[in-house]
């Protein structure tokens, strides 16, 4: 092993500044040497030149570093860039060419920084003002700025004692200044953010003694509390506040979790309420985050007051509130006490629940949830009133409101808010109304009606009585009489329909039920009618049709047979008129036919409503087909009409074989 390798070994992994130290250490030790002894052997002279490279190696090997020499007499600058390729694996940034005298020093500086470095550090070195230097600056490099730190001396001296040589060491620290660079901007950055937040914050010992503050925008509350660092929490607060912060320090330290406090304080005469958090930190030691909440407390009493108002008023007000989660399957997420009572369930049983697990008629949980999706597409607001079966079974009409809303925790899930109240009675109160009202319009067509109808038999009778004192002759006077005999007659049906009327309408139309053949009726109602239709036309009943018995009230059928007869004939100029009955099922078919004027669509809807009458110049009150309608109805049947206007009517009724209103 020769003496180089040995000799760079030596100085293997000293730091930059050791090595600057042993580099001035030889330089001094040589100038000494030479002061003693004026003549040196040439192998000295290569041992120590030997040392010196392998310190020089040593030093720039250490990152991208620099060493140049400047002799200050002949303004000269001699590098061995050699020396800096030593164990490089990236070309230096700190080689520039031409780079041989003071000038073109000078141009490597940045223009910022060339008074500073060249002239209040270079040049007074040079000129003997001062010994030695360090300093950071940015250095030019193909359009490049790199940040580099130098450490200057001197190493020679003219007989003045001042220096002619001086080596100049040059590192690059680019990469960490960038580096401090970050830092500080990082490090300004949480200043700004501390300064910003509205706590105070401070570390304490696990004994609640005070380390550091930091303090915020919140320096007010510092002073308020006079925190100090070193002093003790029982120092600065009332002992009840310190006795719970001492209490949550104890906890954090040893559970290693987020403790919180609110606790008042009295400043002057004001009371202020603060919210601490805190935090575990380092071993045994808490960060305390002090806010004053005295303005949030205020708001959430505020808040909180709000809401129990709104509490009171929707658990108060008769309207049934339910608000749904759209997308958690529509599942309830409040219901109010209204809402409890109309389900039969408590809150706590019907949170979580969707209609199809509250309502027991599955149709029903099904139209509520078409609703509901339709609202959810259209996005709009929807009211209507609907018949409801509620969970307890009871019928009801309610008015529903449905409303679609933000949902301000989750704004991927708006909300459904259903308001729904019982209209129920309102509606049967307006049903009511409505009946009066239309009572009392029908007790005016009736008078109306009535006082025509009784007029027109009544003048008849009155005039032809009169004429017949005066007749001429035999027939005439049989003429006069059949006319009012006939008007008599319709008189006395008059007066029959307005007691029927009335007696229904009263509930007081009695009812007698018997056992009948039906078929008897229809030969006696033949034999009566048939002597009352107009010539060119022909009554029809098939006379072999077998018999069937019913047990009904006789009269009452005869009473409806009559009247679907008597418009039969009324209406019906040519043709025919047939009476029929068949069996369909367990009830019995009846029907009148005729080949008459038929009625239009549009009345046949109205045809059984009283004082209806197609034609108005016909004779008649208008109230028997209505009488007849409540009649077969009473009787458990059922009552309508098939007719084309031009082309015929057909008016029927059912009866069951075995009337409700006897034997079961």
């Amino acid at each position: 092993m020769n003496k180089d390798s040995l000799t760079v070994g030596k100085y293997d992994g000293l730091s930059r500044e050791e090595l600057i130290k042993c580099l001035d250490a030889l330089e001094r030790e040589k100038t000494q040497i030479l002061k003693n002894y004026e003549v040196r052997t040439e192998q000295q002279n290569d041992y120590q030149a030997q040392e010196r490279l392998a310190i020089l190696k040593a030093a720039v090997n250490i990152g991208d570093s620099l060493i140049w020499e400047y002799d200050v007499e002949n303004d000269t600058i001699h590098v061995d860039y050699e020396l800096n390729a030593y164990g490089r694996k990236a070309p230096s940034r700190l080689k520039i060419e031409p780079f041989r005298k003071r000038e073109d020093f000078l141009n490597t500086i940045y223009p910022d920084d060339r008074q500073n470095v060249y002239y209040n550090h270079f040049i007074r070195l040079i000129n003997g003002e001062i010994s030695s230097y360090s300093i950071q600056y940015r250095r030019l490099f193909e359009d490049q700025i790199v940040w580099v730190e130098a450490n200057v001396q001197p190493y020679k001296y003219d007989a003045h004692g001042k220096p002619s040589h001086v080596v100049y060491y040059l590192s690059d620290i680019t990469e960490q200044k960038l580096f401090q660079d970050k830092l500080y901007k990082l490090e300004d950055k949480y200043r700004k953010i501390i300064k910003a937040i509205p706590d105070a914050v401070f570390t304490l010992t696990e004994n609640a003694e005070i380390l550091d503050i930091y303090a915020g925008t919140s320096q007010n509350l510092i002073y308020t509390f006079h925190l100090q660092e070193g002093k003790m929490i029982d120092d600065l607060f009332p002992d009840e506040v310190a006795i719970s912060l001492h209490s949550a320090i104890t906890t954090t330290v040893q559970t290693q979790k987020e403790q919180n406090l609110y606790f008042p304080i009295l400043s002057g005469e004001t009371k202020k309420y603060y919210y601490s958090r805190i935090i575990p930190y380092e071993t045994n030691e808490v960060l305390i985050m002090l806010r004053d909440a005295t303005e949030f407390l205020q708001n959430k009493k505020q808040v909180d007051f709000l809401n129990d108002l709104m509490r009171a008023i929707l658990d108060n007000i008769p309207v049934i509130v339910v608000v749904k989660e759209v997308v958690n399957d529509f599942r309830l997420l409040y219901i109010n006490a209204a809402a409890e009572d109309f389900m039969g369930m408590k809150t706590s049983e019907a949170l979580g629940k969707n209609d199809f697990d509250i309502y027991p008629e599955q149709e029903q949980a099904e139209r509520i949830r078409k609703i509901d999706m339709e609202v959810l597409e259209n996005l709009q607001n929807v009211q209507y009133a609907e018949k409801y079966v509620t969970p307890k079974g009871e019928h009801k009409v309610m008015n529903v409101i449905r409303v679609l809303i933000n949902n301000p925790t989750r704004k991927d899930s708006p909300l459904l808010i259903s308001m729904v109240w019982d209209i129920t009675r309102e509606m049967e109160n307006e049903l009511q109304l409505v009946k009066a009202r239309e009572a009392d319009k029908l007790k005016s067509a009736f008078l109306a009606n009535m006082s025509h109808e009784i007029r027109t038999p009544l003048n008849a009778i009155v005039g032809f009585s009169s004429l017949l004192a005066e007749a001429e002759s035999q027939e005439e006077s049989q003429e006069f009489i059949s006319i009012i005999n006939k008007n008599n007659e319709l008189l006395l049906q008059l007066i029959d329909d307005i007691l029927d009327i009335s007696k229904i309408e009263a509930g007081m139309l009695e009812y007698s039920y018997s056992d009948i053949d039906l078929k008897d009726i229809c030969i006696e109602l033949y034999n009566i009618h048939s002597l009352k239709i107009k010539p060119g036309v022909k009554m029809l009943f098939d006379f072999e049709h077998p018999s069937i018995l019913l047990h009904t009230d006789e009269r009452r059928v005869k009473q409806v047979m009559s009247n679907f007869l008597t418009n039969a004939i009324k209406f019906t100029g040519k043709g025919t008129i047939t009476i029929a009955y068949e069996l369909r099922g367990d009830t019995v078919y009846v029907s009148v036919e005729d080949t008459g004027s038929g009625i239009s669509a549009e009345n046949k809807e109205t045809i059984f409503d009283r004082f209806v009458k197609l034609n108005r110049y016909q004779q008649g009150t208008g109230l028997g087909l209505a009488i007849s309608k409540m009649i077969i109805e009473h009787l458990g049947g059922s009552i309508g009409v098939d007719s084309e206007e031009g082309k015929g009517s057909t008016f029927w009724f059912t009866l069951p074989l075995v009337s409700f209103g006897n034997r079961v």
